[in-house]
């Protein structure tokens, strides 16, 4: 009989990127053939954005959002039933914060738990709950999964751990080396949730800057997501004169956007290792990026496929060089196509199985 995988998330129908990621890896495992793959959440409250393969079954526990807190006594027992009503095996949280209902359910069911830590170290440790339920997870989980080295190394140095975290990087789609970008067509793209933490409303201030510099330059800075920050960016369009930025609202066909566009921007002030980087440069976007910390520095190289800046000015310096030296920019266009190979689907699928036979 194949082995039960179920993974837990707070609502696999939202369109963030820790969502993108899950779905992907469901549906790999699925059609690898060596599992079957369920998906339960505390809700669905949307309509399912990313794809799911038919074989993955889903579940919801409560038909409305419920924050960490004692609203999680209520489902408490649901999980418990359908733990043992599924015949789970393993259950893997997508978002730690799931432990403090999964961990002492997994206990009564006698299946085995997977903390999948989808945020950087830093930015939990930021908020208050987090940090408690990291030390709950450290203890009794089965096994921790981390994005990468910089998250693998805070846990050691912050916990005496009987198990190493294991590092499973997120994937990414194969690179196509036969991408060619228009460099008359100057088009600057980000995207991600309209959050302030993602630092969006910046841009206008940014573009107003880059022109200054180069009244001459005709481009478009385009933003796919959707967010409660969109009339704000939409007020700091206003305020700085500056059109030339545009929201896309949600985007189903991120490949098509990334094509759209020769240079990618994170804006956020902390991340982990955010799909949207690794997506952009696997379609050949150089990437510009604050010096945020996380595992965002084992696959952005300052100076070969984009650059890391410490301020706006820095910011719409380094997108003037880019949109007008052509020499350099197919230079780090074809680095940022040179994506490790720890990063192709095969090998992140390899140690997922790996890691689900070590837990017997």
């Amino acid at each position: 009989m194949l082995k039960r995988i179920c993974f837990f998330s707070g609502d696999i129908t939202r369109g963030g990127g820790t969502e993108r990621l899950a779905t992907r890896i469901m549906n790999a495992l699925v059609q690898d053939g060596s599992y079957q793959v369920s998906v339960l959440n505390i809700c669905m409250a949307h309509k399912q954005i990313f794809p799911l393969d038919s074989k993955i079954y889903k579940h919801a526990l409560s038909e409305h959002w419920i924050d960490v807190g004692p609203g999680y006594f209520k489902i408490y027992p649901l999980l418990i039933s359908y733990l043992k009503e599924q015949h789970v095996d393993i259950l893997v949280d997508i978002d730690n914060v799931l432990d403090i209902l999964s961990i002492p359910a997994a206990r009564i069911c006698g299946i085995k738990v997977i903390s999948w830590d989808n945020f950087s170290y830093d930015f939990a440790s930021s908020i208050w709950y987090r940090p408690l339920i990291r030390q709950l997870s450290v203890r009794f989980a089965d096994q921790i999964v981390v994005l990468g080295n910089h998250d693998k190394e805070a846990y050691l140095q912050n916990f005496n751990m009987e198990k190493k975290p294991v590092v499973i990087c997120n994937p990414v789609p194969d690179p196509n080396p036969s991408i060619r970008k228009n460099f008359n067509e100057k088009i600057i793209v980000s995207a991600g949730r309209l959050v302030k933490l993602k630092g969006f409303a910046s841009i206008p201030q940014i573009v107003s800057i880059l022109k200054k510099k180069n009244r001459d330059l005709k481009f478009r800075w385009l933003i796919a997501g959707q967010g409660e920050e969109k009339e704000k960016i939409e007020e700091e369009i206003r305020k700085y004169d500056t059109p030339e930025v545009e929201l896309c609202g949600f985007i189903s066909n991120m490949s098509a956007f990334y094509q759209k566009g020769l240079v990618f921007v994170l804006t956020s002030s902390t991340e982990g290792l955010p799909m949207v980087v690794l997506e952009a440069l696997s379609n050949g976007l150089p990437c510009l990026s604050y010096p945020i910390s996380g595992e965002l520095n084992e696959v952005l190289h300052d100076g070969e496929n984009g650059y890391f800046v410490d301020n706006n000015e820095e910011m719409a310096e380094r997108l003037l060089q880019l949109l007008t030296d052509e020499n350099l920019y197919q230079n780090m266009h074809q680095k940022a196509l040179q994506i490790p190979q720890e990063y192709t689907m095969p090998y992140v699928i390899q140690q997922w199985k790996e890691l689900f036979e070590s837990l017997k």
